[in-house]
C-alpha cells in the first residue's frame, strides 16, 4: 500500500423533521465536526490516526474506510474492495438524520 487520497466533504445535510421526530435533542441541527470544503489527505503513514478518529468522525470513518483502503491500494483491491470509479467514490456517513457526504479520491 503506497499510494494516498484526498477525502473531501462535499455536503452536510441536516433533515430536521426527521430530528423532530427521532432524537432526543430536536434541536441537534447539522454535523458539529465536519464542514463543507474540509479536506484530508490520507497516506499510509498517517493512516492510524484516521482510524482513531483525530480528524474524521469514528461513525463516518467506518463507511469510508474501505474506500480509503481500496484508494490507498491503487488497484491492488481484493475482492470485497469496493470500487472507485475513475478513482473517486462518493460516501456517506451513516447518520440519518445530519448525513455528511464525502468524496474519496486516489491520487
Amino acid at each position: 500500500m503506497a499510494g494516498k487520497c484526498q477525502v473531501e466533504v462535499v455536503r452536510c445535510q441536516c433533515f430536521d423533521e426527521l430530528q423532530c421526530r427521532y432524537l432526543s435533542d430536536p434541536e441537534a441541527g447539522p454535523c458539529q465536526r465536519h464542514k463543507v470544503g474540509d479536506k484530508f489527505e490520507i497516506n499510509p503513514l498517517n493512516l492510524d490516526s484516521f482510524a482513531h478518529g483525530e480528524h474524521i468522525c469514528p461513525n463516518a470513518w467506518r463507511a469510508l474506510k474501505p474506500y480509503v483502503m481500496a484508494a490507498l491500494s491503487q488497484g491492488e483491491t481484493t475482492e470485497c474492495a469496493p470500487a472507485l470509479s475513475d478513482n473517486q467514490a462518493i460516501v456517506s456517513c451513516p447518520d440519518g438524520t445530519r448525513p455528511v457526504i464525502f468524496k474519496v479520491t486516489a491520487l
